[in-house]
């Protein structure tokens, strides 16, 4: 493990110990160690220029670039508090990160992709109550849009302009900045993707990011030479807290991409010669669905993917032979279990890992709390490299974390007598079907059996008598299609009778509702299905 506990420390120990190495690649750009840490310096001290102070929150509207990670690094290395902004917001939900943060810089660029930056940024301004000198009207604390492309309509300056102004600056204030920030200071707050409500601030501290990543890459025998390919945002916490966090303490490189067409994939783990795998859900499903796919090509041997059907696909299909499975949220640092690449695949592929060093899971019954023993099914609760809390929401802070220092996760497990934990569902994705229970993952294990079958999602949909009915939507292979006789004879010899499915219905790829870092959004299944079965009757 690196001796820094500070983000501006470990780059600094990586560009000492190892300058000449490769820290990141993102498409032309290269950056050795020794290279990055002039980037963060120079931008670090740009923002000094700009008169911020320990503690001050600077947020980052871009997408996956050098410069995200820049301004990451940059933010944090000089204790500010970096707050990496989802790239799909509009102009509403950057309104409630930006105010409930408090952010006093905001870094921009003009627009990614069909995400027209400028103009949710305009509808901001004019949709906000003027104020006295306000950059914003209703965001008083922003004083500074930084901007890395010209003419972006309410930019204070531009980040061209902002490293000049940092040049000017003695390495002194440099280092006395680095130097006062502690390890249990605040560096990232990360804004959860909020299905039901507004998303919710997550802080994340130097030492746990620092000390949780380095485990959660030593899981997957992460080594120094190692080259990890990274298709997943870097504003969600698989991305900054996971991903970024477990190629920084290794100091191995990061190979960024923005083109996630499964061709343009395939194409620079291959020129790169990437050897570790992270990506979100949908590119994953997107590259086993490739029909030429040849995986002696490509040089990847562990990475990290979720549920036991992709597990044992990306190793057959993709090659990584030591794909390793998982468990976490942004609350826990991304993971807070890994399974360890050496375990057999079996292993892998059916359960989500160990307690990572510095954590502490138990399951608890959700009703009366008692703490159950191994195989019992209850919540999972987790104590040790876990959010020091919700920023600025001190109500839910004290229904989510036990008296006893437990973070309440709101999913559904149990831990075999092996140790191992294993995920069932989130709570409220349960199906109570007459009174009983149904975990979804557990008739979707069954239904990807099935040779026919390339993909299923389980969903409870309500039914008068039963309160509800298990609900199959399902992905065929090309050319195939079963009746629910079919798909319930199949799921019988695996499961009672109360779990098989009662309606199925035949979806495409393309159909399938995925939020926007990756991740399928069930709740929509049932949505659409009830609006679609509603407006017909």
């Amino acid at each position: 493990m690196p001796e820094s506990r500070t983000l501006g420390r470990l780059v600094a120990e990586h560009a000492t110990n190892r300058g000449d190495a490769e820290a990141l690649v993102f498409g032309d750009s290269r950056l050795t160690y020794a290279q990055l840490l002039n980037a963060v310096r120079r931008t670090a001290k740009g923002f000094l220029a700009l008169g911020v102070q320990r503690g001050d929150r600077i947020a980052a509207w871009l997408p996956n670039s050098a410069e995200w990670v820049v301004v990451d690094l940059a933010a944090a290395a000089i204790g500010c508090v970096f707050v990496g902004l989802n790239t799909w917001y509009t102009a509403p939900e950057l309104e409630h990160a930006m105010r409930d943060s408090g952010a006093s810089v905001l870094v921009v660029t003009s627009r990614f992709r069909r995400h027209d930056y400028e103009s949710e940024f305009a509808r901001l301004r004019a949709d906000a109550t003027a104020g006295d000198g306000a950059v914003v009207g209703g965001l008083p604390a922003l004083a500074h849009v930084v901007s890395f492309t010209d003419g972006f309509p309410g930019a204070t300056t531009s980040m061209a302009d902002l490293r000049a102004a940092g040049d000017g600056l003695d390495d002194d204030r440099w280092w006395a900045a680095i130097d006062a920030v502690q390890p249990e200071d605040p560096a990232n707050l990360l804004y959860t993707s909020g299905s039901t409500a507004r998303p919710k601030g997550v802080v994340l501290v130097h030492h746990g990011l620092i000390e949780n990543g380095f485990s959660i890459g030593s899981r997957q025998h992460f080594r120094p030479d190692d080259r990890v390919w990274f298709g997943t945002p870097l504003f969600f916490s698989f991305g900054c807290a996971n991903g970024l966090m477990a190629t920084l303490s290794h100091g191995a490189a990061l190979v960024l991409q923005d083109d996630l067409t499964p061709a343009a994939v395939v194409e620079t783990m291959r020129t790169e010669k990437c050897t570790v795998y992270y990506a979100s859900g949908n590119v994953t499903m997107a590259l086993l669905d490739m029909p030429d796919l040849d995986a002696s090509s490509l040089s990847l041997r562990t990475g990290l993917v979720s549920g036991s059907a992709t597990v044992r696909a990306v190793v057959e299909k993709l090659g990584i032979t030591e794909a390793c499975n998982l468990y976490g949220l942004t609350e826990t640092y991304g993971n807070c279990t890994v399974t360890d690449a050496s375990e057999p695949l079996d292993v892998r592929a059916t359960c989500n890992g160990t307690a990572l060093p510095g954590n502490e899971i138990r399951i608890v019954d959700p009703d009366t709390g008692r703490v159950l023993g191994p195989e019992e099914e209850g919540e999972i609760q987790v104590r040790g490299y876990v959010t020091p809390g919700y920023y600025n929401d001190p109500e839910r802070n004290a229904v989510t974390f036990t008296e006893d220092g437990f973070f309440k996760t709101s999913d559904l497990g149990f831990i075999d007598r092996a140790g191992q934990l294993h995920w069932i569902s989130r709570l409220d994705d349960m199906i109570k079907t007459s009174g009983i229970n149904v975990a979804p993952a557990e008739v979707e294990e069954v239904l990807d059996r099935e040779p026919r079958i390339r993909r299923s999602y389980v969903v409870g949909l309500p039914d008068e008598s039963r309160g509800a009915i298990v609900a199959a939507f399902i992905e065929f292979e090309d050319g195939q299609e079963m009746t629910l006789e079919e798909v319930r004879e199949h799921c019988a010899g695996s499961l009672s009778s109360y779990k098989l499915p009662r309606l199925i219905e035949a979806i495409s790829y393309d159909q399938v509702p995925f939020t926007p870092t990756g991740k399928v959004r069930k709740k929509s299944f049932r949505e659409n299905f009830l609006a679609r079965t509603a407006a017909g009757s």
